[in-house]
């Protein structure tokens, strides 16, 4: 069998069709080469803190939960987790103990967006199972961002009102609690509208559920924010 020399020879052989096919492939391969560049990174394995890591970390809190005023942390169940009490006292998992997750993931150097699906929520059954709700709880208040560079609500606290959490009225409550959604756009002055209406909703949640008096709703609606 006689073997075509072109087949040995540069890529594509001669030819204007043979040219136009080379170019073609050569197109494909930059094409491909590309797509694998910017395919997405495999996700990293994330892991929480071992108990003792947690632990030392919550010695380092500035707040425990007998130091949250019931109308503050009233206020942060209203935004973001109303049912967190019932939820966790059955050791079922909790929006709380979802942002917990995150939260010790951040705090020990990895990223959440690592922890997704199947994995998070194991972590966040890990977590359940492993902490009293007083604890998951107490680790929420201290590491949550409020904005203004404030991390925790004792920061976000004497940053926004210039006054220890003890001393947070209903309406300061409520305006902290409702940043959690998003701290950067409601602290805007621009977005004050916004604001107002978020609020709104969170010192109504708290009506609904008893934890303030119709008095304490209107005077706290009228507050002007901060």
């Amino acid at each position: 069998m006689t073997m075509n020399n072109a087949s040995f020879g540069s890529w594509p052989p001669g030819g204007r069709a043979s040219s136009a096919l080379g170019t073609v492939l050569r197109c494909a391969l930059v094409i491909g080469i590309l797509a694998l560049g910017s395919a997405p990174a495999r996700a990293q394995d994330v892991d929480l803190p071992s108990p003792a890591d947690i632990a030392a970390l919550q010695a380092t809190f500035p707040l425990s939960l007998a130091d949250v005023p019931d109308h503050v942390e009233a206020a942060f169940l209203a935004a973001e987790g109303h049912d967190f009490w019932s939820r966790a006292r059955e050791g079922r998992p909790t929006l709380i103990a979802r942002q917990v997750v995150g939260q010790l993931l951040r705090a020990s150097g990895q990223d959440p967006t690592h922890a997704w699906g199947g994995e998070e929520r194991k972590m966040v059954g890990d977590l359940t199972r492993a902490l009293p709700p007083e604890e998951i709880l107490t680790i929420y208040l201290n590491l949550v961002f409020l904005g203004r560079d404030a991390t925790g609500l004792a920061a976000a606290s004497q940053a926004y009102f210039g006054k220890p959490v003890s001393e947070l009225g209903v309406s300061d409550a409520a305006y902290l609690a409702m940043l959690v959604k998003a701290p950067l756009r409601y602290d805007d002055p621009d977005n004050a509208q916004d604001a107002l209406e978020r609020r709104e909703y969170v010192l109504k949640r708290m009506a609904e559920a008893g934890t303030i008096s119709d008095a304490q709703l209107a005077e706290a609606l009228a507050a002007p924010l901060p």
